[in-house]
């Protein structure tokens, strides 16, 4: 999502749009203006003119707009980038609150899955530009804006964080129990990492729902107490233990490593699950006599 549509959303959600005599409201009013990128190089822009309820002069927008952070929409030329304002205004139409903020979270929510995606395919999140992606980085450690104040927000900045991520200015809906990583967390532990946490943890809560371990005993799909877990049982697919190509001749076997003669394998049946047990050693001595073995 573009940031002027960001914008148009942001100013209904959080009530900043600008009261027409007409009833009406006017979100963004856009401006084409001409600022300097990080060459040097006057570059098209569209910003917006709607701030805090007011319409500003273009010198007050284009204030606002670099102190913002935002990476506003550019074109080669003014026609070009007059092409896609009219477009982004066809979609911007009156919307409750509620839904403004919606509208944000999921723009948000895709735009973090993009950029976990890139780190796990071993790429790089991509950052505003080269130079700040060098400057976070220098003398061996993370340089960051820490003490000092955001001009927009007036809020401090911790070390570890810009003054873009402390601007609070996206609405975000929670509830109950649920907890935000401020910008500075992100950074020290990494994206990959949390969503990594945040994955195990869905595994997790989902086995222990089969298990019948939040408050759900009766629906338990598997006894909570096997001695193997989840990942061991054994789907009993024929087709698995086939040798025989269909319609044809037995297929090449792989040549397989040799396996410890001193490690006994076997199937465990017990409460009516049975599963492949690499040792069998490791079943406690305790069950031994409640589990059906049958080594292999």
């Amino acid at each position: 999502m573009d940031e002027i549509t960001k914008h148009h959303y942001r100013n209904i959600a959080t009530g900043n749009a600008k009261k027409n005599k007409d009833g009406s409201l006017s979100t963004v009013s856009t401006r084409q203006v001409d600022l300097l990128d990080e060459t040097g190089k006057r570059v098209p822009t569209l910003i917006p003119s709607i701030w805090d309820g007011k319409m500003l002069s273009e010198e007050e927008a284009v204030k606002k707009a670099k102190a913002s952070g935002k990476k506003w929409p550019t074109a080669k030329t003014h026609a070009e980038l007059r092409k896609f304002d009219i477009k982004i205004h066809e979609d911007m139409k009156p919307i409750p609150a509620e839904s403004a903020a919606s509208a944000l979270e999921e723009a948000e929510v895709r735009e973090s899955a993009s950029a976990a995606k890139e780190f796990v395919t071993g790429g790089v999140v991509p950052m505003k530009n080269m130079k700040q992606q060098m400057e976070l980085f220098a003398d061996g450690g993370l340089m960051d804006e820490g003490g000092t104040v955001d001009p927009v927000s007036g809020n401090e900045v911790p070390p570890g964080s810009t003054q873009e991520e402390v601007r609070d200015d996206i609405p975000a809906q929670l509830s109950e129990g649920e907890f935000v990583f401020p910008a500075d967390v992100v950074r020290y532990f990494g994206l990959e990492k949390l969503m990594q946490m945040r994955q195990e943890a869905k595994v997790g809560l989902a086995r222990m729902e089969a298990m019948g371990q939040m408050g759900n005993a009766d629906e338990a799909t598997i006894p909570d107490d096997l001695p193997f877990t989840i990942d061991d049982l054994d789907t009993e697919d024929e087709e698995e233990y086939n040798n025989m190509a269909v319609g044809g001749m037995p297929m090449k076997q792989q040549s397989q490593p040799m396996e410890d003669p001193r490690i006994q394998s076997g199937y465990v049946t017990y409460k009516g699950q049975r599963a492949h047990i690499g040792d069998l050693s490791t079943i406690p001595e305790t069950m031994l006599n409640e589990v059906e073995i049958e080594k292999t």
